[in-house]
């Protein structure tokens, strides 16, 4: 609701010897503006969340290559993801965890979560951080994904962006 200030102002025309009064309604529509941009960012947002979730995942779909052992029969991953690479899909847990949400942190401020949850279907999910985090391993995944998708979501937001990476296993 636009709130309104009463200014009035008050002037004499000398000589006349008549009082003009004069009132000024002012209506302030800042809130609702703020409040109708926030209500236009907010699905941008999402959809830019589930934009960068989706490639996050195609990313991680490349599987490890596996072969039998001719001995014992079983199945033996004989090439995993390489220093540099995207983590290669072996159980595919990692890239079910894989979420987003928007978050409202205050009326005038959103915050858009791309992530790996710390646990997953009763599993702790510490390794989706490892592989993030490590320099030694180094497999980003979440944020080396939202480096090269970066010009398409600032195209979707309308506005640059910036990420910020928390979190990691316990030490």
């Amino acid at each position: 609701m636009a709130s309104e200030k009463l200014l009035k102002s008050r002037t004499a025309a000398r000589g006349q010897g008549v009082n003009v009064y004069a009132e000024t309604r002012l209506k302030w529509f800042g809130n609702a503006v703020a409040r109708g941009v926030m209500d236009a960012i907010r699905p941008r947002a999402f959809f830019a969340g589930q934009y960068l979730q989706d490639k996050i995942k195609l990313n991680i779909s490349i599987p490890v290559v596996k072969r039998t052992n001719p001995i014992t029969g079983r199945e033996e991953v004989v090439q995993r993801s390489k220093p540099g690479e995207y983590p290669r899909l072996e159980t595919g847990k990692l890239r079910a965890s894989i979420f987003h949400e928007v978050e409202n942190i205050t009326p005038m401020l959103i915050n858009l979560i791309v992530g790996v949850p710390a646990e997953f279907g009763g599993e702790s999910m510490e390794y989706g951080a490892r592989l993030e985090l490590s320099a030694r391993l180094n497999r980003s995944f979440l944020l080396r994904t939202f480096n090269e998708e970066r010009k398409a979501l600032e195209t979707i937001m309308g506005q640059p962006l910036t990420a910020e990476v928390r979190g990691g296993p316990k030490t």
